[in-house]
C-alpha cells in the first residue's frame, strides 16, 4: 500500500474489471493513497490504467471489489482538450464551467491564470488557443474549483517538451501550495519522476502492482537540473528495471 499509517483518501480493494475477455483487464487490485499525495501510474499499453481512472472518476463500475474516494470535489483532466472545452465560451468562462464566472473566486482564477501564463488569453475562445494553452485551461479549471482530488489521464501526451515542462512546473507549484491529492497516468517515466512523490508500476493485464517507489525527493529540488542529476538517473533505472522484469 502507498501509506497505511494515515487515513487514506482513495482506497481500492480486490478490484476486478473485464470487458468480455477471458483475461480481466484488472484483477484483485488493492491499494490506498493518502490525502495530499502525488502518485503517478506507469504500465504497459492496455494494462488498465485508463480503466482504473474511469472507475475512480465514477464513469465506470468495477465487476468485483470496491473503490472509495473520500472527497466531495473530484476533477478529471484527459488527453483531448478539444472534447473537454466548450468552443462558445472564453478561457475564463471555460474555467468557471459548470458555474458562471461571477460564482467563482476571481482572485483564485487570476492567480492561476498568472501561474500558468494565460492571463493575456482569458478572453480568447478555444479555437484560437494552442494545444498547450488548452491543456493549461483544463488544468486551471480543475484547480479553480477547489478540487480535493485531481485525476490526470496523460494530460501532457500531445504537447511539445518545452510546453509540457512549463505546465508541469506550474502544476507542481500549485500542488506544493494547495496539496490536492493527484493521480497521474503517464507514459513518460521522466514526467512521472519530475512530478510525483511516488510511482506505482503496473504489470501487464491482468493488472497487478509490481512495485511502488517512494522517490524521496523534495519538491524544491525538482527543477530542470534535477532531470540530469545522479538521483534522477538512479530512480529512472529502478523504474525501468521494475517495468521490464518478468
Amino acid at each position: 500500500m502507498v501509506n497505511v499509517c494515515i487515513s487514506p483518501i482513495i482506497t481500492s480493494k480486490n478490484l476486478k474489471k473485464a470487458f468480455g475477455e477471458s483475461t480481466p483487464v484488472i484483477d484483485n487490485l488493492t491499494f490506498s493513497i493518502r490525502k495530499g499525495d502525488f502518485v503517478s501510474i506507469i504500465g504497459p499499453n492496455g494494462c488498465g490504467k485508463s480503466t482504473l481512472m474511469n472507475i475512480l472518476s465514477g464513469f465506470s463500475s468495477p465487476d468485483h471489489g470496491s473503490v472509495a474516494v473520500n472527497a466531495k470535489n473530484i476533477a478529471y483532466v484527459g488527453q483531448n482538450s478539444d472534447e473537454m472545452l466548450l468552443p462558445w465560451l472564453t478561457v475564463e468562462e471555460n474555467i468557471a464551467f459548470p458555474e458562471k464566472l461571477h460564482q467563482i473566486d476571481k482572485v483564485i482564477i487570476n492567480n492561476l491564470l498568472v501561474n500558468f501564463k494565460l492571463e493575456s488569453s482569458r478572453k480568447k475562445f478555444p479555437g484560437s488557443l494552442s494545444g498547450g494553452m488548452k491543456q493549461a485551461t483544463l488544468m486551471i479549471r480543475a484547480l479553480a474549483h477547489n478540487s480535493e482530488v485531481l485525476l490526470l489521464d496523460e494530460p501532457f501526451k500531445s504537447l511539445d517538451f518545452d510546453i509540457s515542462i512549463r505546465i508541469q512546473q506550474s502544476l507542481l507549484d500549485i500542488w506544493t501550495k494547495y496539496k490536492p491529492t493527484v493521480i497521474l497516468i503517464s507514459h513518460d517515466i521522466e514526467e512521472a519522476i519530475f512530478l510525483s512523490q511516488k510511482v506505482m508500476i503496473f504489470s501487464d493485464k491482468p493488472t497487478k502492482i509490481k512495485k511502488i517507489i517512494d522517490l524521496k525527493v523534495e519538491t524544491k529540488d525538482k527543477n530542470i537540473s534535477f532531470l540530469s542529476s545522479d538521483k534522477f538517473l538512479v530512480i529512472k533505472k529502478d523504474i525501468l528495471n521494475t517495468f521490464y522484469e518478468k
